[in-house]
């Protein structure tokens, strides 16, 4: 969740940071107000408001654009001067913070490419079958030998079915923080490009958040394998309004059904 500091100076003595949460909330989330004492034998004062959204960086520069230049009320002697603190990331007073890196967009699958071989090596040539042993000679003649394909041993994947493997992921995924804008179809046409699906279960908006979520299943393990791995924690530009990286992971065991479900055939 990104965390956007802001200065705010040229403050009258009478402010107070409940005050200033008013004043700027109407421009989005905010997590901290920290107000600081005039210095010296200055009556103005100072302080930093903290926006906590993950719309963070557009809010604080909307406030920015609305407020700085103002006077923060009709007896105020100067203008509000408001922008970017210096010593960002941080709060005032409490430490600093770690801003997560911006999540990486999302590409579609692709197929896996042949292993190419170093610069100035050929590729060998592919192992030639047996070949049976030459008879011996019988009925005058000698019998002509044949090649004769050798059964490919078997190689165990590792992976197993999640009824004969209970240990192991399943094949039904919970997806989070999707767009309140989000559809079935737009559901289906990303999944769908890992593999065959069972069934997607899409809930209802959150009235808090207004997102999605839904659950997704897939006629295979290894398909929902691969959608972990590929969209947990990425933005997916195929699903319209996505702005924040999507939450992919297992569904625990009798996980909910959304109000919208469609069987896959």
């Amino acid at each position: 969740m990104d965390v956007v500091k802001l200065f705010v100076g040229g403050l009258d003595e009478g402010v107070t940071e409940e005050s200033l949460h008013a004043l700027f909330a109407s421009h989005g989330r905010i997590k901290e107000v920290v107000l600081l004492p005039g210095k010296g034998t200055s009556t103005q004062k100072c302080a930093f408001v903290c926006f906590q959204t993950f719309s963070a960086q557009e809010m604080a520069q909307a406030a920015i654009a609305a407020l700085n230049g103002t006077n923060y009320s009709s007896t105020a002697e100067n203008p509000m001067v408001v922008h970017v603190a210096k010593n960002q990331p941080g709060q005032p007073g409490r430490g600093s913070f770690q801003q997560e890196p911006p999540p990486m967009l999302w590409q579609p699958p692709q197929p896996p490419q042949p292993p190419q071989p170093p610069m100035g090596m050929s590729v060998p040539p592919p192992p030639q079958p047996a070949m049976m042993p030459m008879m011996p000679q019988m009925y005058g003649g000698a019998y002509p030998s044949h090649p004769v394909p050798q059964p490919t041993p078997y190689q165990h994947t590792g992976t197993y079915p999640a009824a004969q493997n209970p240990g192991a992921p399943g094949n039904k995924l919970f997806i989070g923080s999707l767009p309140g804008a989000v559809t079935q179809e737009d559901v289906e046409r990303v999944f769908s490009s890992f593999g065959a699906l069972g069934e997607v279960h899409l809930m209802d908006p959150s009235q808090q958040t207004g997102d999605r979520c839904a659950f997704v299943v897939f006629n295979e393990v290894s398909s929902a394998q691969r959608a972990v791995e590929s969209l947990n924690n990425q933005v997916c530009p195929m699903l319209p309004a996505a702005m924040r990286p999507l939450v992919v992971k297992f569904a625990k065991s009798g996980g909910g059904v959304g109000s919208n479900k469609r069987a896959r055939g």
